[in-house]
């Protein structure tokens, strides 16, 4: 007795080839170059995304260290004020002292 001539292998056969043909149709099954030609496309989005992500950091860093020095800058500012404020109030209060009788 041959197995391939009992009728639910024949059944069997022919749903594993229009299971295959189905999977073709909806693209689930693809050639090998097509998924390989997706796969280096989606390398060189990722490297260009790498590349954008490290010139945004370095932007980020530049822009920390500008705030950073403004901060600097402006606390020193501010201290030179207050010292030139105390200056001429010192002034102010001497020559004050000195018209008086």
């Amino acid at each position: 007795m041959e197995w391939i001539n009992l009728p639910w292998i024949q059944g069997g056969a022919v749903v594993l080839v229009l299971a295959g043909c189905w999977l073709i149709v909806i693209g689930k099954l693809v050639p090998l170059r097509h998924v390989e030609a997706l796969r280096e496309g989606d390398k060189l989005i990722i490297e260009r995304q790498r590349e954008e992500i490290a010139e945004w950091r370095q932007a980020w860093i530049m822009s920390d260290r500008a705030k950073r020095e403004l901060a600097s800058h402006v606390s020193d500012l501010m201290e030179s004020g207050k010292v030139t404020e105390q200056l001429l109030l010192t002034i102010t209060r001497g020559s004050e002292k000195g018209t008086e009788p």
